[in-house]
């Protein structure tokens, strides 16, 4: 209940109904049978409300271009407009016409307060989306001077290469020791440190991709750096996603997962195999375990 009450779409269906109300209190007050509108009136109006709507929807689309998170509540602000122009028409041209009063404070105050309000919320979304795209420089700049994972990453590339996915039993041993396919098997020393890295990693780009589903970070700006990275994790750990999804349980990684189903062109292989589909050729694996693996004594 709190969330509802709190929501913005909640104030705005608030604001919507309560001009809804007040228009029909003024109508209500009006001699109707008063009314004496010339062609000539109604021919100003509609050129006015298509000048005016021409506007408003420039604006809406350049708005939308530009900051993509204004997309739903500037549909909201544009209806709204809408409707101050249409409470202006019936206050200057059915109530002074009808009741020879003079409704232009009534009618600058009701313009000006839609703009102000509109232009403060824009403004807020503006600078909301400037602080996302500044932190998510931070956090991507952070990255590239982390030396903790310059290091990490460098000795995964080193020991396992660029492009082949790490096989089941070298995943296996590091996240589930216990299985009884691995467990007579050990990784060699030399190899231990770099497997037990990939698990580093992950959890850093589990991060990112948790940002990106929470809108914390700015989506389009990790897609254009990031995506190609994002992506391949899923073909070069497919193994250790898959057991640690296994042993876990399905929340794991989860992150990571719907963003490569997301942005991939193939979508997720993990999903589509855990939907009883096929998983299909994903690399070139390594298929010799004793170059790696060695058995415990």
């Amino acid at each position: 209940m709190i969330k509802f009450i709190i929501d913005k779409n909640t104030h705005m269906a608030a604001f919507i109904i309560l001009l809804i109300i007040v228009s029909i209190k003024i109508i209500s007050t009006i001699h109707l049978n008063e009314i004496n509108i010339s062609l000539l009136d109604i021919e100003c109006f509609l050129l006015f409300s298509f000048f005016c709507n021409a506007v408003i929807l420039y604006a809406r689309k350049n708005i939308i271009e530009k900051y993509e998170e204004t997309k739903v509540a500037i549909n909201i602000i544009s209806i709204i407009m809408v409707l101050s122009l249409i409470i202006s028409y019936v206050l200057y041209y059915i109530g002074c016409k009808s009741t020879n009063k003079d409704y232009q404070s009534s009618i600058t105050l009701l313009i000006s307060t839609v703009l102000i309000g509109s232009g403060w919320w824009v403004q807020a979304v503006i600078s909301k989306a400037a602080s996302k795209k500044s932190h998510t420089i931070n956090t991507l700049m952070s990255q590239r001077n982390s030396e903790i994972f310059y290091k990490n990453s460098k000795s995964i590339s080193e020991k396992f290469g660029f492009s082949k996915t790490i096989n089941e039993d070298i995943a296996r041993i590091i996240i589930d020791p216990g299985h009884i396919s691995v467990s007579t098997k050990k990784l060699k020393s030399e190899y231990n440190d770099a497997a037990r890295n990939v698990l580093f990693i992950l959890n850093y780009y589990e991060f990112i991709c948790a940002g990106i589903k929470n809108n914390d970070f700015d989506g389009k700006l990790i897609f254009d750096c990031l995506s190609n990275i994002i992506i391949s994790l899923e073909v070069r750990y497919f193994y250790f996603l898959k057991i640690s999804r296994e042993k876990d349980g399905r929340e794991c990684f989860i992150n990571i997962i719907e963003i490569i189903d997301l942005w991939s062109p193939s979508k997720s292989k993990i999903l589509n195999l855990e939907r009883g589909g096929q998983l299909g050729n994903i690399s070139t694996v390594f298929n010799n375990d004793d170059e790696f693996i060695e058995n415990i004594q």
